[in-house]
């Protein structure tokens, strides 16, 4: 087991020697799956779950290990934090993670993080930590303020506020620059998941024995991202019958595997089917490649930029 002194005595070897062959993340759970709030459409267990906090020796491990082990042409690595409610980690922690990756970021590499929250921590201190170190928040939402209410209650009741996007110029920039996140992309594997302990897992919809891939004090990250990329699961999420013959496959690529039940179905085709076939026919005005895609991103955008 590498200690932190033995990190930082063999920072460049580590750099050198233990890189993946394809860009990865890892999605970490700082507090696992404690949150605030109470969705009825969660899969984590339901009840009062303790915060179990990623302690700081997991944390510059974690940081040192993810950055050495991405490819050698890497010129940005991008940090995923999320929960449960990863807020609740607090803003120590995050300024902790900021200092570390200051640490050990290589030259010429950019440092970017993401973090997925419900927003209902957020005050003027979280968003200047944001603002100032190159991070990205994603806020989810349920639809209207009706349904807001009913699927995300907090602890003690509604939501009480709702934040609303331009969903047009969001269209624009999402068709643009198409996601690889791991719902959406052609094959999973390359997006893990880490617990606040150093467990290692290829899905955070499959935290079992069946997808553990071992515990990041005791192994290198690069072997644990190819192990993932060669899961039955992941190879064959858009190669099922109903994926060959769809008209919304190239952006929906069959939705994650641990949706799809023992007779070979994924229990939100539907639903991607609506809301892909929804959003993508606006586009048809345009033409079908990138230029066509670029023109109707500034069409959009300059109806919206006065």
């Amino acid at each position: 087991m590498l200690n932190l002194n033995t990190l930082r005595q063999q920072q460049i070897p580590v750099m050198t020697e233990y890189r993946a062959q394809i860009p990865f993340h890892i999605l970490a759970k700082p507090i696992g799956p404690a949150c605030n709030l109470a969705c009825r459409y969660c899969y984590y267990p339901q009840g009062e779950t303790p915060v179990e906090k990623m302690n700081e020796s997991t944390l510059e491990i974690f940081i040192c290990r993810y950055i050495a082990a991405q490819p050698a042409s890497a010129r940005e690595i991008n940090f995923v934090w999320q929960g449960g409610e990863p807020l609740l980690a607090g803003i120590g922690f995050y300024k902790k993670v900021i200092a570390l990756q200051q640490r050990y970021a290589p030259d010429g590499v950019t440092i970017s993080n993401s973090l997925q929250t419900n927003a209902t921590l957020l005050n003027d201190a979280w968003c200047r930590l944001f603002r100032d170190n190159n991070f990205t928040i994603g806020i989810s939402l349920e639809g209207s303020e009706d349904l807001q209410n009913h699927h995300r209650p907090g602890k003690r009741g509604d939501m009480g506020r709702v934040f609303v996007i331009n969903i047009e110029q969001a269209w624009a920039q999402y068709f643009t620059h198409i996601s690889a996140t791991c719902v959406h992309s052609a094959r999973c594997g390359t997006n893990l998941v880490m617990e606040p302990d150093g467990k290692l897992y290829a899905c955070d919809h499959l935290i079992n024995s069946q997808h553990y891939l071992g515990q990041l004090a005791n192994n290198t990250l690069a072997p644990a991202v190819d192990s993932a990329t060669r899961l039955p699961f992941g190879i064959k999420k858009s190669q099922r019958r109903e994926c060959q013959r769809c008209s919304v496959k190239i952006v929906c690529q069959g939705g994650c595997p641990a949706h799809i039940n023992s007779a070979g179905y994924n229990r939100l085709c539907s639903g991607y089917y609506s809301f892909f076939t929804e959003i993508l026919a606006p586009l048809r005005a345009w033409p079908r490649d990138l230029n066509g895609l670029k023109a109707w991103r500034a069409d959009v955008m300059g109806r919206f930029s006065g």
